[in-house]
């Protein structure tokens, strides 16, 4: 039995009791109706933000941010809130409810791109197997070196805005900070012990949109693409300039790029 005076949390279906409420002013009859309700004792916040996300994720979904930021069962999704809260320049520039940024947005990432990007890091290396602090501690220390290394990040709030970035710079889009996220796990699994140094050889790379090396790649008639060949081209160029050889699939991708080059031609 529910008390009379229990307090009860609508953790889903906020539109439709709005709803509702709204129907009861004009047709108060409609008061002898009744819906289903799913009730659950009070666990506390996270318990909400977890049965939040649990219910949504089979049905009509909210955003990828909302389900990365209420997930607390996901392991990849612990950290990259860790991330987006901690690490410079996340910290305070993360959108954790959009999963996409207006032109005008003021801020530069999205909490779903920041999960992708740390998921594909974690898979490259092979350490969602094994997941525990020490790993954690690595991911942290990843995308630290990326932000000391991308210059462009730090120039918000100095004379640029977010958007000014978006506009004008490839390194602020899902796109790119999955390429990272990729090139950085390979680094950790192919070269361990070195793989520091071999990820900062990617502040001499050129994120300027007006860079014509990223048309064909990320960017498709001078707009961003987040299309699988567009991600693997992008990831290309930093796989060669951390000093990563192509596999053959790679190769031969790099090479349907340059025939299409020299036709345009």
């Amino acid at each position: 039995m529910v008390p009379a005076d229990a307090r009860i949390l609508v953790n889903d279906g906020q539109h439709r009791r709005a709803a509702i409420a709204k129907a009861l002013e004009t047709t108060p009859g409609l008061a002898n109706e009744s819906v289903p309700l799913v009730l659950f004792l009070d666990a506390g916040l996270v318990r909400s933000q977890q049965i939040f996300a649990d219910l949504n994720r089979h049905g009509i979904r909210p955003s990828t941010s909302l389900n990365v930021l209420y997930d607390h069962r996901d392991k990849v999704a612990e950290i990259a809130r860790r991330v987006a809260s901690s690490v410079c320049p996340f910290n305070g520039l993360t959108d954790l409810d959009k999963s996409s940024l207006s032109n005008r947005a003021s801020c530069m990432f999205t909490l779903s791109a920041i999960y992708q990007a740390t998921n594909a890091l974690l898979r490259s290396c092979a350490m969602q197997e094994d997941f525990g602090e020490p790993q954690e501690r690595m991911v942290v220390e990843f995308w630290e070196i990326v932000g000391e290394l991308i210059c462009g990040w730090g120039i918000v709030g100095d004379g640029k805005t977010a958007a000014d970035l978006r506009r004008d710079y490839i390194h602020v889009h899902a796109v790119a900070l999955h390429a990272l996220g990729l090139v950085g796990g390979e680094l950790i699994a192919q070269r361990p012990e070195s793989w520091q140094s071999d990820l900062r050889k990617l502040h001499a790379v050129d994120w300027a949109r007006s860079n014509p090396l990223w048309e064909g790649r990320a960017l498709q008639n001078g707009r961003i693409s987040k299309s699988r060949p567009s991600l693997v081209l992008t990831t290309n160029v930093l796989r060669r300039q951390s000093g990563l050889l192509l596999s053959s699939t790679e190769l031969a991708l790099e090479a349907s790029l340059s025939k299409e080059e020299n036709v345009a031609a």
